[in-house]
């Protein structure tokens, strides 16, 4: 997704966001200055996978998002024609974002005296840097003890998770929490398309325990699994995951959203 900002001829600033067909998605409000819009964008790029911070509103024939930093709005989505329309835009967009998508974020100053533009990108926080170990709970069983996929709520967490488990039931991947349990199945379905592909798959050795992750397209961590003696214990749970979670698309069929 990339972030377009803009400056006016009156000095103030505004940003378009756009998908990863060109489709614009959002539009902010004005900003006094560069800093304090690209502080926006920050905050913007944690605030879009929380559903609550979305508030839907109609105005005569229209109805569209807002999306709301410290209980103001700060951009709004494009009008839609009814109000549940403006709903399932909202949805999808949290649901998008909740993968963490790589943001590019490109500045066009405007300059009054030579009535020239000068672009230059800002860099957002790199997915690199994110303690991903500290997403999961390893001491968590799975309830039902189930081979396979295992969704579930913890009511200790207000979140949902699922974990794939090995061929006693024992939890095997571990999954980040989530707060809507639509998040949590499509995340099952990106585990599901990546299990399919080796290159997915990175065996890590940390303090002397091995562990293995699973990767989407981008390189990004979706599920990590627990940690083991020596390298061809991973290497084999490894390939039980690789041999077993694809059976599991029948069960998880994509959304088309």
């Amino acid at each position: 997704m990339k972030f377009l900002v803009n400056q006016q001829e009156d000095g103030k600033f505004s940003f378009n966001l756009s998908d990863n067909d060109a489709n614009l998605v959002l539009s902010s409000i004005l900003f006094n200055d560069r800093d304090a819009c690209i502080e926006a964008i920050r905050g913007l790029t944690q605030a879009l996978p929380v559903r609550t911070n979305y508030q839907v509103s109609t105005v005569g024939a229209d109805s569209r998002f807002d999306i709301l930093l410290n209980g103001a709005v700060v951009a709004s989505s494009p009008n839609f024609a009814s109000a549940t329309e403006a709903s399932t835009a909202a949805d999808s967009l949290s649901e998008d974002t909740s993968d963490e998508p790589q943001y590019s974020v490109e500045v066009h100053t405007f300059s009054t005296s030579t009535a020239t533009t000068t672009r230059e990108q800002v860099a957002l926080p790199v997915l690199g840097d994110i303690d991903f170990a500290s997403m999961y709970d390893f001491t968590y069983a799975s309830p039902q003890g189930l081979v396979g996929f295992e969704s579930f709520n913890r009511s200790d967490k207000n979140a949902s998770y699922f974990h794939f488990n090995d061929a006693n039931g024992q939890a095997l991947l571990y999954s980040r929490s989530f707060d809507a349990n639509s998040k949590r199945e499509k995340r099952i379905r990106q585990v599901i398309g990546a299990s399919a592909k080796s290159q997915r798959f990175e065996v890590r050795e940390e303090d002397g325990r091995f562990y293995f992750i699973l990767k989407e397209r981008n390189n990004l961590e979706i599920a990590r699994s627990r940690s083991f003696g020596n390298r061809a214990e991973a290497e084999a749970q490894m390939a039980f995951v690789q041999a077993n979670a694809p059976s599991y698309a029948i069960d998880y069929p994509y959304s088309g959203r």
